[in-house]
C-alpha cells in the first residue's frame, strides 16, 4: 500500500464534501390560534423610537394581519407592523397609538405597497420621533411626518397576531427573521442587513427571532 497516495486520496475526498450549514427555518402560522407571545421586558417596555423588521410570505392576503405587535392596553395597540388588502391592492401597514381611551392621544396608521401573494417580502417600519417610514424589500415605500410619544406598554409582544379583544388581526403564512430595535435604522442599514443573519449583538437590537433552532428563542442581548 502506498501510504502517501492513500492519504492524498482521503484528503481530496474530504475537501470535496459539501460544507454543512445551519438550517434556515421559518415560523409557519396556519390558524388564528397559532402565534408567539413574548413576555414584556425592560428593553421592550419603553420603546419610543423603533424599527420593526421581518421577512413574510403571505399565500392569501386578508383585510388586516399583524406580523409584530405590542398592545398598550386592553383595547389598543402601541405599535404594530401588519399587512393588509383593500381597493389599492396588497400593502404593508405601520400602526401607532398612544391614546389610553380618553380621546386625547394620537392614532396613526400608514400603508404602503404593492405586495405579491406567495412571494417573500422583507418589510421594515421605522419611527425616529418625527418621521414614520415603511420599507419594502429594502426600498423606501412611504414616509410621513408625525410627532407623537408612545406611552410605555407592559403588555407582551406578539408575533403573528395583534391579539386585540374581538379583533385579533391574525396573520396566516410564513414569517422569518423578526427583529425589534430601539432606534430607527437608516435605509442603508436596512438594505445591508436584511438578507444577513445577525449575531444578536448589534447596537440597539432588543428582540431577534430567526426560528432556526425550531423555537422562538430571543437571540438579542
Amino acid at each position: 500500500m502506498n501510504l502517501r497516495s492513500t492519504l492524498t486520496t482521503l484528503f481530496l475526498l474530504v475537501a470535496l464534501l459539501p460544507v454543512t450549514q445551519a438550517a434556515n427555518r421559518v415560523l409557519e402560522i396556519k390558524s388564528a390560534a397559532d402565534y408567539v407571545t413574548i413576555p414584556d421586558s425592560d428593553s421592550l417596555h419603553r420603546i419610543n423610537v423603533f424599527t420593526l423588521e421581518a421577512w413574510v410570505n403571505v399565500p392569501v392576503f386578508r383585510k388586516d394581519s399583524a406580523i409584530i405587535a405590542k398592545r398598550r392596553n386592553e383595547a389598543g395597540t402601541s405599535f404594530a407592523l401588519r399587512v393588509g388588502t383593500g381597493d389599492l391592492g396588497q400593502y404593508a401597514v405601520l400602526g401607532m397609538n398612544n391614546d389610553f381611551g380618553d380621546g386625547t392621544g394620537v392614532n396613526f396608521v400608514m400603508t404602503a405597497g404593492q405586495l405579491v401573494a406567495g412571494r417573500w417580502h422583507h418589510l421594515a417600519a421605522t419611527y425616529d420621533g418625527q418621521t414614520a417610514s415603511i420599507f419594502i424589500d429594502g426600498n423606501l415605500a412611504s414616509s410621513e411626518k408625525i410627532a407623537m410619544r408612545l406611552r410605555p406598554s407592559s403588555f407582551p409582544l406578539t408575533i403573528g397576531q395583534e391579539n386585540l379583544p374581538g379583533d385579533p388581526r391574525a396573520f396566516l403564512g410564513l414569517i422569518d427573521e423578526v427583529r425589534v430595535w430601539n432606534r430607527a435604522l437608516s435605509a442603508q442599514e436596512i438594505r445591508s442587513r436584511m438578507s444577513m443573519q445577525l449575531t444578536g449583538e448589534e447596537p440597539g437590537l432588543v428582540g431577534y427571532w430567526n426560528f432556526d433552532d425550531q423555537t422562538a428563542k430571543d437571540r438579542s442581548p
